[in-house]
């Protein structure tokens, strides 16, 4: 639900958010310089969570989703060619970022889920 909220996002910058000069906060220019979450557990935002609560999907609902995200990010690849750097749309942790910036979280956040799901497996591969 995170990555479709994401592609919303960039989206909405490739097809001209409001221009701003307001760019990431420091997590944000963090993990873009890094690529990927800095190595530490948080909690969802409170505001994100409410938006979507963490609820169990079963295997056919998550793979509809992961076909509707890829559709939608195949789509917006073209587009983030175009955007322009200066229209901006806010994360609720990283700052305003634009629409090259919402592709690469997109990136950065499905790799943390692939490491959390390898941590997962290897955590039942040694029992």
């Amino acid at each position: 639900m995170a990555t479709l909220g994401s592609a919303i996002a960039l989206e909405k910058c490739a097809n001209g958010c409001p221009p701003t000069e307001d760019g990431m906060n420091f997590l944000g220019r963090l993990m873009m310089f890094t690529g990927s979450f800095p190595p530490v557990k948080t909690k969802l935002p409170a505001a994100v969570e409410a938006k979507m609560p963490v609820s169990k999907l079963s295997k056919e609902e998550a793979k509809n989703l992961l076909i509707k995200c890829r559709k939608r990010i195949d789509d917006a690849v073209m587009l983030v060619k175009s955007a322009s750097p200066d229209s901006r749309y806010k994360h609720p942790r990283l700052g305003m970022l634009n629409a090259k910036q919402w592709f690469k979280f997109i990136r950065i956040h499905l790799e943390h889920h692939l490491k959390q799901l390898r941590r997962i497996k290897n955590k039942f591969q040694v029992i």
